[in-house]
């Protein structure tokens, strides 16, 4: 009996060890979604603070007027005629370059990175090349170069409309009511193109 009272005894107080461990369980648990709360807290709070300040920065990226871009009639290189006010309406990146540039062959990527994504919001390309080779010695460089935005053969008269081109590449972005909203002289990646892209879009 003795030996039965003491097995007894030893197996409650075995039960009750347990069960207050399982009854600390729940406590644990509880932890959790507080972390999870406070962390899901701070991420708001970061997205918060990187949405406002993309607001800041799209407020300053109201882009001051240029003044009206200047018309012009140029052919593609098959011929077709192409004249600038047909494109009121669409924002058009204005580029002028040439084969035998660097910086211009560099930027052309760039461009195609900006014509693939955002050709079917509204932006047109036209690349105005100032080479003195002719059609061929263009038509040449763009089959190998793969580029698929608009080339147009450029003249004397269409540098001196807009400010005598000097040096190349130089970059207008204009906006959809032929609006000129940027100049850029230089190599210029699609990341800082698209930033004043994205600010003419969301007027």
């Amino acid at each position: 009996m003795k030996k039965q009272t003491l097995f007894t005894t030893i197996l409650g107080f075995a039960l009750i060890i347990n069960g207050c461990g399982k009854k600390e369980e729940p406590k644990q648990q509880q932890v959790t979604p507080v972390k999870q709360t406070q962390a899901q807290t701070d991420t708001n709070k970061v997205t918060k603070a990187v949405a406002t300040q993309q607001t800041k920065q799209a407020i300053k990226k109201q882009f001051v007027s240029m003044g009206i871009a200047p018309d012009f009639e140029l052919p593609k290189l098959d011929g077709t005629p192409v004249k600038l006010s047909s494109m009121k309406g669409k924002i058009v990146i204005l580029d002028f370059w040439a084969t035998w540039c660097p910086p211009c062959r560099k930027m052309i990527p760039e461009l195609t990175k900006i014509y693939n994504n955002y050709k079917s919001k509204g932006v047109e390309i036209l690349a105005v090349s100032l080479d003195e080779g002719g059609t061929q010695t263009v038509q040449s460089f763009v089959d190998n170069a793969n580029i698929a935005y608009t080339v147009l053969l450029g003249s004397r008269e269409v540098s001196r409309k807009f400010g005598q081109i000097n040096a190349i590449p130089t970059s207008f972005i204009i906006d959809r009511e032929g609006n000129i909203r940027d100049k850029h002289i230089g190599y210029r990646n699609a990341e800082d193109m698209e930033t004043v892209i994205k600010g003419l879009l969301a007027k």
